[in-house]
């Protein structure tokens, strides 16, 4: 997501319809790209390995074949872990691959079929875009195969006369940067503001970078538990909020889970999910809870029984969490809206950035306001993101995202 906002920011031509692919949380009470969900799990009880979780078994009888929800019978899943629709971001191989293996383990041997069925409901609404369409047309990139050529010295001229278009490409490229540069930079001193009286001293502050950063892939803290859910570990929900709050997570769906020995040694495994809104650790949804004694009982199927218990969850979350189109805003309103921006967290730049081009974008603000935001939010490296060589832009965007990613907690 952090690289997403960079890629806002620094090409918002080219990026164009991601930035106007934003939603509106009434929940959050802001524009969105993507809400981010986390999960969580605690435990409490007598823990003697066996959790005793809910399976397709446990039930006094076994459904007849998979997943026979009204809403969301099989054809809604398809192929694939959860079936996800083209374009979505959890289909085939490109998000299961990230998928931690320790994180489904432990979900599934304390919740068992709770744990899939509420993956299950949450991946259909994920890939849908319910929670924003950020991630939606994430692909790997084309393999390349090489072929071999009997021709090595009409390859080799090919190379080089590709290579000299590409140095010509990019010298036309930096001409027409520093012109623009220049035409912005009399045009803000024109302007007489205060800003642009400075302009030139600023623009000179801004020495390109020595080198290009890289992003340590070991930076992110959290597994992914499911296409749009990374675990939080097995924590109280009071740790997992905390957690979840450092690393600008909106949402958690917590696992409770309570185990009591019953009759003849067995194990007893009530569950319930709560959804937790991060900025204020208020609980606003929480599924009833799921028996692994009471779906026992005769004529009982497992996954109905689940289904049934969750279903007053999902009520909630397709009520209060789906996105909705952005409202028309006026200048004014945009203008209250980036200066509310400015008193955010130093992790939070980048995404601030992202919205004030936004607002430039549909032309809400004029792009002297926009230069001016871009100074208060990042200072000599908010006018490398503006003006700087694209190297230099990407390499700024890399440190914003490694400083967000080491963050305390």
């Amino acid at each position: 997501m952090e690289l997403f906002f960079g890629n806002l920011v620094i090409e918002p031509e080219k990026a164009s319809e991601q930035l106007n692919s934003v939603k509106y949380s009434a929940m959050l009470k802001r524009p969105v790209w993507q809400i981010r969900w986390g999960t969580s799990l605690a435990v409490r009880g007598d823990d003697t390995g066996d959790k005793g979780a809910i399976t397709e078994g446990s039930g006094g009888k076994r459904p007849s074949s998979g997943f026979q929800d009204e809403e969301f019978g099989p054809s809604e899943f398809g192929s694939g872990e959860f079936g996800m629709e083209a374009g979505g971001m959890g289909r085939g191989n490109n998000a299961t691959a990230n998928l931690d293996q320790t994180a489904e383990a432990e979900l599934e041997e304390a919740l068992g079929l709770v744990a899939e069925v509420i993956a299950e409901q949450f991946s259909v609404r994920f890939s849908r875009g319910d929670f924003g369409l950020a991630l939606s047309s994430i692909a790997p990139p084309p393999s390349v195969v090489a072929t071999p050529d009997n021709n090595e010295g009409d390859s080799m001229e090919q190379e080089m006369d590709e290579a000299m278009e590409r140095e010509r490409m990019e010298q036309e490229r930096m001409r027409m940067e520093q012109e623009q540069m220049d035409m912005e930079m009399e045009r803000s001193m024109a302007s007489g503001s205060e800003f642009g009286s400075n302009r030139a001293a600023e623009m000179e502050a801004v020495a390109p970078l020595d080198d290009t950063p890289k992003i340590d892939p070991g930076l992110e803290p959290f597994p992914m538990w499911k296409p749009g859910i990374v675990y939080l570990g097995s924590v109280s929900s009071a740790e997992a909020t905390k957690k979840a709050k450092a690393r600008d997570i909106d949402f958690i769906l917590h696992f409770d889970v309570i185990l009591k020995e019953g009759r003849e040694g067995a194990i007893q495994n009530i569950s319930r999910c709560r959804m937790i809104r991060v900025a204020d650790g208020k609980t606003i949804g929480l599924s009833k809870a799921s028996d692994s004694v009471e779906v026992q009982r005769p004529g009982t199927v497992a996954r109905d029984y689940v289904n049934e218990q969750v279903a007053n969850l999902f009520a909630i979350i397709d009520r209060q969490m789906v996105l909705a189109d952005m409202p028309k805003l006026s200048p004014e309103i945009a203008k209250r809206r980036i200066a509310s921006l400015f008193s955010g967290s130093k992790a939070d730049r980048i995404k601030a950035l992202a919205e004030i081009r936004l607002y430039q974008s549909q032309q809400l603000i004029s792009d002297e306001d926009a230069e001016k935001a871009f100074h208060i939010v990042g200072g000599a490296d908010g006018m490398r993101l503006l003006y700087g060589t694209q190297e230099d832009q990407i390499a700024t965007v890399h440190e914003w995202v490694t400083e967000a990613l080491t963050i305390e907690e």
